[in-house]
């Protein structure tokens, strides 16, 4: 699950970027060593979080990306039940940072 979502976030984040140049930051943040080793090896789980955030993080940059904030409320609310999915019991800090994000 994790690896779509970085997909999807580098493709939504780097809209300007060549194909390759996307392909090559995806590639930069898939293979970190901590991920890797840590949430591949060890924490199965930390993928399914990660990728639900990075799902979520990814609606939210597409809605906003285009600097009209009008007609964004289904992909804001669907991003914001994504984070809270992942949010279970991995990343307790980022719910009131990211609905503050949302509101504004």
């Amino acid at each position: 699950m994790f690896f779509p979502a970085v997909f999807a976030f580098v493709s939504s984040f780097y809209r300007g970027a060549s194909n390759r140049d996307r392909l090559w930051i995806a590639a930069a943040v898939l293979m970190q060593p901590p991920l890797l080793l840590i949430d591949h090896g060890h924490f199965q789980f930390n993928a399914i979080s990660l990728g639900l955030h990075g799902f979520g993080l990814a609606l939210l940059v597409k809605s906003s990306g285009s600097g009209k904030r009008e007609g964004s409320g289904l992909a804001d609310m669907m991003a914001t039940v994504l984070i809270c999915l992942g949010v279970v019991r991995f990343q307790p800090a980022y719910p009131p940072c990211l609905g503050s994000w949302v509101v504004c």
